[in-house]
């Protein structure tokens, strides 16, 4: 009669149980490619405190990026400030939260270095030169901006 007691109170701390451990503290974190130079974040609207978890069976399939998209989309954002990464353990499941501060870096943010108001524009990708290499030894890369694609 204990004994089944017993056991049924230790099957019930192994269900309820899981830890957290916190790997890494990112002073922005983004998925997505954006271009911030001159803009003051500061002056951007900021929801403070979101969270994004990404916790499967198993872990099998867990992403953090998919935690951090989950995240940024309860705000329409794109960066995430102040970030703090945690892995999951639960049992029998597994994953990653994210927690920092969503912000929505505007696109087509003025050029505010050539003195013009011209917008800026979007990269898509980039050209790589295999004749030239860059001091890092690696190939140079070009971006390629969204009104040069079809040229």
């Amino acid at each position: 009669m204990f004994i089944k007691k017993y056991i049924e109170i230790f099957v019930l701390l192994i269900l309820i149980s899981g830890c957290s451990h916190r790997i890494g503290d990112m002073t922005a974190l983004s998925t997505k490619n954006i271009y911030c130079e001159g803009v003051d974040l500061t002056k951007l609207q900021q929801y403070q405190g979101v969270e994004g978890e990404d916790v499967t069976f198993l872990g099998i399939g867990a992403d953090i990026e998919d935690a951090f998209d989950k995240a940024v989309e309860q705000h329409d954002g794109n960066l995430m400030i102040n970030a703090v990464v945690y892995i999951e353990d639960r049992f029998l499941w597994a994953g990653y939260r994210i927690r920092g501060t969503v912000v929505k870096v505007p696109y087509g943010q003025t050029n505010k270095n050539d003195g013009t108001d011209s917008p800026r524009k979007k990269i898509i990708g980039y050209k790589i030169d295999t004749s030239r290499k860059g001091p890092d030894g690696g190939f140079l890369k070009t971006p390629v901006y969204e009104d040069e694609q079809n040229k």
